[in-house]
């Protein structure tokens, strides 16, 4: 049986690897270390990315669709990368 850490890397986008890596993080933090749901979790991402960082970076507050506490940490994460990479001429 393949591992968790194997099961999420069947996810890969040509967008490269920090994209990669959000939706990686995402699949880990909300499968509750189980397996199967990684399953699940990875074919979802495989089919429409947007889907799985809906369900783990958006929430329902009030009848509207706000950005949780993690999507605002990928979303800084994301920025700090794209500035690292401007710095190193990337």
């Amino acid at each position: 049986m393949p591992s968790i850490r194997e099961l999420v890397r069947e996810f890969y986008w040509s967008l490269g690897p920090v994209f990669d890596d959000r939706i990686h993080l995402n699949i880990l933090e909300i499968c509750g270390g189980n397996a199967e749901k990684v399953r699940e979790l990875v074919e979802l991402a495989k089919l429409d990315w947007r889907e799985l960082i809906m369900a783990a970076e958006y929430e329902v507050r009030d009848g509207k669709i706000v950005q949780n506490e993690r999507g605002k940490m990928r979303l800084a994460e994301l920025h700090l990368e794209k500035m690292r990479r401007a710095e190193d001429g990337e």
